[in-house]
């Protein structure tokens, strides 16, 4: 699978999750906090792969610290809707996918609709 195809399906998924389709079949998570978690991490991916897609240097480079160089990169070069997409999912996923004791009161509030909506809108650009 190349990086665009990781984006597009993490995309997929988190667009299932969040549709009537998931709550029909009885497969959508029945905590909210452990869905937002799940769709957090997977939408950051969605960007992540995203942008590795467009740096065939970094993609291929075995550097620790990806996850760092690509926000920064981010910040420096690229539009808002980027950096402020990005920015908010890399903060959501470290909450979502490291601090599973903590409550977070603006990650319970994130509109879901919106932020599928943004990623969506990033992953299936042809450019970054």
């Amino acid at each position: 699978m190349t990086h665009q195809e990781i984006a597009t399906s993490f995309n997929s998924f988190v667009d299932f999750l969040n549709s009537n389709e998931c709550c029909k079949c009885n497969i959508r998570p029945k905590d909210d906090v452990l869905l937002r978690r799940i769709i957090f991490s997977r939408l950051y991916y969605a960007l992540y792969h995203k942008y590795l897609h467009h740096n065939q240097e970094l993609a291929l480079s075995t550097i620790s610290g990806k996850h760092a160089t690509i926000k920064s990169e981010i910040e420096k070069k690229l539009n808002s809707n980027w950096k402020q997409t990005y920015s908010k999912l890399y903060h959501l996923r470290i909450w979502a996918d490291y601090c599973a004791n903590e409550k977070d009161e603006k990650a319970l509030n994130v509109k879901i609709s919106q932020l599928l909506y943004a990623v969506s809108k990033l992953v299936n650009s042809s450019g970054l």
